[in-house]
């Protein structure tokens, strides 16, 4: 489909005079936007993401050697496409995502008994928030009452509520489904911290940097995560929040207990992410530097 796309795309591209041509994804947009390319000899370029290069289609050292540049949105995909691709660093692009650096304000982290517990996302495998319900099953094992939140929804939903009854949690984790974009505020003001246990899929399908761990830090929440893909880029140990090996209960709820347990140490860490947040993410300056990669196409070098 996407070969026969490239077809249509570069008729399209010669009547309506496109110079360069840009896929959003490393899969099926860019294989359209390669075949357009050769067609029209127009150069291209594209942008890999996630799911798009893990695992890669079988055509994607072909698409990385023919493009201009590939852009990236974490250095963990560069080093990624690199090794994979062999091709020199000059071929690749980083730059971060710009988000909009508004939040409902600076959440209070009282941090006491219940712990507030938030974990946002689709329930689908790379999320890893099976790990988190076995992790608060040793927080109740040591004794420390705590509130969980499953803030999404999607097809695991089943398998978590299951677990959350298996393990005997269930009364202490609750699942209030899809939540609008509108109300994403109201629930960072209301915990204590947001944990993101991702994990690598037996697909080989993993997050970059979520946008929830960005969106928790603009509202200094403390975070906790694993050391997936680009999540280290922003999640630094003990510095910017608390990171945990992958497929780890037990790391994950010592992070938990350490941050519950020190609430001037878990907004230490919460203020220094919120400060990377705005030092990496700023739309302003992402977004102009995206900017100038196109400029610069074609631009003698």
């Amino acid at each position: 489909w996407a070969f026969l796309a490239g077809f249509h795309l570069a008729r399209r591209f010669e009547e309506e005079g496109i110079e360069h041509i840009h896929a959003p994804w490393a899969s099926g947009p860019a294989t359209a936007a390669w075949v357009a390319a050769r067609l029209t000899a127009k150069p291209f370029t594209f942008t890999a993401r996630a799911w798009d290069i893990y695992p890669p289609d079988a055509l994607i050292l072909d698409k990385i050697a023919e493009a201009e540049f590939v852009r990236c949105e974490t250095g963990a995909n560069v080093k990624h496409l690199m090794a994979l691709s062999g091709q020199p660093a000059e071929k690749f692009r980083l730059t971060y995502n710009g988000v909009p650096l508004v939040a409902e304000g600076a959440a209070e982290v009282p941090m006491t008994e219940p712990v507030r517990i938030l974990a946002m996302g689709r329930f689908v495998a790379k999320k890893g928030f099976d790990q988190l319900v076995r992790a608060v099953r040793l927080i109740a094992d040591r004794g420390v009452d705590f509130r969980l939140t499953f803030a999404g929804d999607g097809p695991l939903r089943g398998e978590l509520e299951g677990l959350a009854k298996e393990l005997g949690v269930a009364d202490r984790v609750r699942f209030p489904g899809y939540v609008s974009y509108d109300r994403v505020g109201d629930y960072f003001m209301a915990t204590d911290m947001v944990v993101m246990p991702c994990v690598v899929a037996a697909s080989n399908d993993r997050d970059g940097i979520p946008t929830v761990i960005i969106e928790a830090l603009l509202h200094r929440l403390p975070v906790v995560s694993t050391a997936v893909s680009g999540i280290p880029e922003l999640v630094e140990n003990e510095v910017t929040g608390m990171l945990c090996p992958e497929r780890d209960p037990e790391a994950l709820a010592e992070a938990i207990l350490k941050l519950a347990g020190d609430r001037d140490f878990a907004l230490r860490l919460a203020e220094a992410g919120r400060a990377r947040v705005h030092e990496r993410f700023d739309p302003e300056k992402n977004h102009a530097r995206v900017l100038e990669l196109y400029r610069g196409i074609g631009a003698p070098k």
